[in-house]
């Protein structure tokens, strides 16, 4: 396969509810929380549960533009000293057991098809890498951009690692790797907040469950309905 700037025609998938039909990242953290029935672990849940009824994180990130994924995070601060070695064994298992039971065959067929003309395939994603990894080998895509969760001292710090790759951090990741998108590129999304990615391929192709979503229409975006 080309490198970098040398892609000539290169795909970019979102994950979740894309080529997954539910939000893997917060799935992951409960499907976690359900293995290991930490207290500590427990406990954060309940603080994240009064503060989501609440709407206090909704709230926040509503004010922000969910420029800085309060609620995901604070999901995430659940995790806080769960060793390495067993995040990593349940995140195969969450993979195995949660994530391919509800890829979206629609969704992955294209991915595939995609891969046969000789496009450069890969992952635009704020799903976790300790799981998608997994998916990427499985199916042998060229790159994953995604976010990553922090582990220090063999344990995890409640925190991501880095950005969040969400919103326009999936596009200076690209930029990043490819440059400007390649005459012949193409991106898949469910949703709108992922305008930044759609938008920066030539051609933009929006998976929407059930029925048309009628955003799609000022953008003249293509769409596969499931």
């Amino acid at each position: 396969m080309q490198q970098g700037h040398d892609v000539q025609r290169l795909a970019v998938f979102d994950f979740c509810e894309t080529l997954a039909d539910f939000q893997t990242a917060s799935g992951y953290v409960d499907f976690v929380r359900r293995n290991t029935r930490y207290g500590s672990v427990m406990r954060r849940n309940a603080v994240y549960v009064v503060l989501m009824k609440a709407q206090v994180l909704k709230t926040i990130d509503g004010l922000t533009g969910h420029r800085h994924s309060v609620a995901k995070r604070m999901k995430l601060w659940q995790l806080r000293g769960v060793p390495l070695a067993e995040a990593e064994r349940l995140a195969e298992r969450f993979y195995k057991e949660c994530v391919v039971p509800h890829l979206v065959e629609t969704a992955v067929d294209r991915m595939r098809r995609l891969q046969h003309e000789g496009y450069a395939v890969g992952l635009s994603s704020g799903g976790y890498g300790l799981y998608l990894k997994y998916f990427v080998d499985e199916y042998g895509l060229d790159f994953c951009h995604c976010s990553e969760i922090g582990f220090e001292g063999g344990r995890c710090t409640g925190r991501m690692k880095g950005r969040d790759c969400m919103n326009g951090e999936k596009t200076a990741r690209l930029a990043a790797a490819f440059g400007e998108a390649p005459a012949d590129s193409v991106s898949f999304s469910d949703s709108k907040s992922d305008l930044p990615l759609l938008r920066w391929t030539a051609r933009a192709v929006v998976v929407s469950r059930g029925g048309h979503q009628d955003w799609i229409d000022k953008y003249n975006f293509n769409e596969i309905i499931w």
